[in-house]
């Protein structure tokens, strides 16, 4: 638990490496919950997904990083509430395609293991809500009692009474058979990294209480109160950039085809020569 507080203040202060850890940690007990509640794993990790990108934008408004646990179930709920009012759009497996022929596994087995799996999933999906959770979250990776416990705000007993009835209705052998199956779902190491990478696509650190850029802007607007907020794109196209500057090697691209705005780069500065401040 203060390993997660720290990587918590960290992460809040920006670093993603930290908030990496945390979604490793969490991610499938993050998508086995979304599962328990959709019944479906490729809903429950866009949920998952989902919930990890407002995580850390609303990590400022965590008061105890030790409580992430319980704050974090909260918002991957919501995000699972949002997929049931969103229309689905019908799909299929994609084992349901036309066949391919492969060296592989021979479709009749493939296709036993697979309504075995379905058989599975139907148990545990016929189980009360609290025990379908509880079992889910046990089993996707094997997280303790007290883990799961934290995560959905309840005591161990609690958590050891549901998971014990669960275990009633499924009996020992189809316990076993769950055990395999939902590990076989659970979200693997590209999980993690498509959270990151979505972050890094959508940096919005304006946008986040705490975040050190954050920190600036809020200096330096209350430092110059009486001056105007210009908004816009900070990245422009090349070709509107390259009519507004008098030298290509002064157009800084971030990506092909791309230029960072002029007006916030050298045009401000050379606008700043010999001048009195304030400009």
């Amino acid at each position: 638990m203060e390993e997660l507080r720290t990587l918590v203040v960290r992460a809040r202060q920006g670093e993603l490496e930290a908030f990496g850890r945390i979604v490793r940690r969490f991610q499938d007990m993050a998508c086995g919950y979304a599962y328990a509640i959709l019944g479906d794993f490729h809903l429950a990790e866009d949920a998952a997904q989902e919930a990890f990108i407002q995580a850390y934008r609303d990590l400022a408004k965590l008061d105890e990083p030790a409580a992430f646990p319980g704050w974090f179930r909260r918002i991957v709920f919501k995000h699972c509430d949002r997929q049931v009012r969103r229309k689905r759009v019908p799909a299929v497996p994609l084992e349901s395609a036309a066949a391919v022929a492969s060296d592989a596994t021979p479709p009749a087995e493939r296709a036993e293991k697979r309504e075995m799996a379905e058989r599975v999933l139907a148990a545990v999906r016929a189980l009360p809500e609290d025990q379908r959770t509880v079992t889910t979250l046990f089993y996707i990776n094997g997280y303790t009692q007290r883990d799961i416990a934290e995560f959905l705000e309840v005591p161990v007993t609690t958590v050891n009474n549901r998971l014990h009835a669960s275990r009633e209705r499924l009996k020992e052998r189809m316990a076993a058979m769950v055990d395999e199956t939902l590990k076989s779902h659970a979200p693997d190491e590209r999980f993690s990294q498509a959270v990151i990478e979505e972050l890094l696509a959508r940096p919005r650190p304006l946008e986040i209480d705490g975040h050190p850029v954050r920190e600036v802007w809020d200096a330096i607007r209350a430092a110059l109160p009486d001056y105007e907020v210009v908004a816009g794109p900070e990245v422009v196209d090349l070709a509107a950039a390259l009519g507004l500057c008098s030298r290509w090697e002064r157009v800084y691209q971030p990506r092909p085809g791309t230029a960072l705005r002029p007006e916030m780069t050298h045009v401000t500065f050379e606008a700043m020569q010999g001048r009195t401040p304030p400009v």
